[in-house]
């Protein structure tokens, strides 16, 4: 299996990006200004959902979606005479697209989707969408943004709209936050799209310069006009994205998600040769993945502490029926170094 350091390529990230856009034939897709972070996006995609498709009350989510996301959901849309279904997923942590597909109806107005999912898994989410589409749903994926860089992107996906949290791209995890929540949609349903959009233009005398084109925010209009009251968003932080996705260039970031998946598969299948230890599937997977000890959580980090190693998360939180099962996450801070001493400490 190949390991090694990601590269960094400077490259002109826009460049030929409209043209080849529209010799694809795809739909433009725009993007606004940035919201707080992953959950509160996930939380705005389905209210912009339920804006589009006015009569329409059922969202249906994914439960292998982030738990802390699907809350934050939940919260938002508690107040909205909403109808939520929850879509099950399996023995190997994947979703079902037929079970999925079952639950879409004339009275789903969006399906929102994990890409990865909480244990780290690439669901089947295509033909999820095409049910969405037939049925008059919109798709919403959440994204990890870094999984584009290996994985089939939003719009080839079917995806109406794409969400996520930026925090991979040049932020720190700083206890939490502040994040960068990013959400972005074809372009004929950017007229519900909370926040503000930006554009380019010029000015009387012909000078470049930056408008606010659309100002959806209630500070900005009406408040029974406004699609969101979200405030203005990490600015700085959303800066740094924009730096570090600029540093990269496409092919940079396609190294950066492959270096991820690597050193991922590199632990995984590390772990799985040693006795006692079981995977959740061999389901496709990008930057985690869930094992088990056969040890009750509470032993397990309490060995790898002693070590000074945190070994992952207790999925028995969020999880009944996975008590005993541990998320682990591998990113490209990771040295060969250190998932080998990881390893160590697992067969002791």
């Amino acid at each position: 299996m190949e390991f090694h350091n990601h590269t960094l390529c400077l490259r002109n990230w826009g460049q030929n990006w409209g043209q080849n856009w529209g010799q694809a034939g795809l739909t433009p897709i725009l993007a606004n200004a940035s919201l707080y972070d992953g959950a509160t996006a996930c939380a705005e995609a389905l209210l912009m959902s339920l804006r589009i498709n006015k009569d329409r009350n059922k969202v249906i989510i994914a439960s292998s979606l982030n738990p802390n996301y699907r809350a934050v959901a939940e919260q938002y849309l508690s107040s909205h005479n909403t109808q939520i279904e929850m879509i099950p997923f399996g023995s190997e942590g994947r979703i079902d697209p037929a079970v999925a597909s079952k639950l879409i109806d004339d009275k789903t107005a969006a399906v929102l989707l994990g890409y990865p999912n909480f244990f780290g898994v690439i669901d089947d989410i295509a033909p999820i969408a095409a049910s969405a589409k037939a049925a008059g749903a919109l798709t919403i994926v959440c994204a990890n943004p870094l999984v584009y860089g290996l994985y089939a992107s939003a719009v080839e996906l079917g995806a109406d709209i794409a969400i996520g949290d930026m925090q991979p791209f040049g932020l720190s995890l700083s206890f939490g936050g502040p994040y960068v929540g990013y959400i972005s949609c074809r372009e004929e349903l950017l007229r519900q799209l909370p926040g503000r959009l930006v554009g380019e233009t010029v000015d009387l005398e012909g000078n470049r310069g930056f408008v606010l084109t659309l100002q959806a925010r209630e500070q900005h209009i009406r408040r029974e006009k406004a699609t969101s009251n979200i405030c203005t968003n990490q600015a700085l932080a959303a800066l740094a994205c924009l730096t570090a996705l600029l540093w990269y260039g496409p092919e940079g970031v396609r190294q950066l998600a492959l270096t991820n998946y690597q050193r991922t598969a590199y632990l995984k299948a590390q772990l799985m040769a040693l006795p006692g230890v079981k995977v959740m599937g061999d389901a496709l997977f990008f930057n985690e993945f869930v094992i088990s000890f056969g040890r009750p959580f509470e032993e397990v980090e309490s060995h790898f502490r002693k070590e000074g190693i945190l070994p992952g998360i207790d999925l028995g939180r969020f999880y009944p029926q996975l008590d005993g099962m541990i998320l682990v996450a591998v990113t490209e801070t990771k040295t060969r170094k250190e998932l080998d001493r990881y390893v160590q400490v697992a067969s002791h």
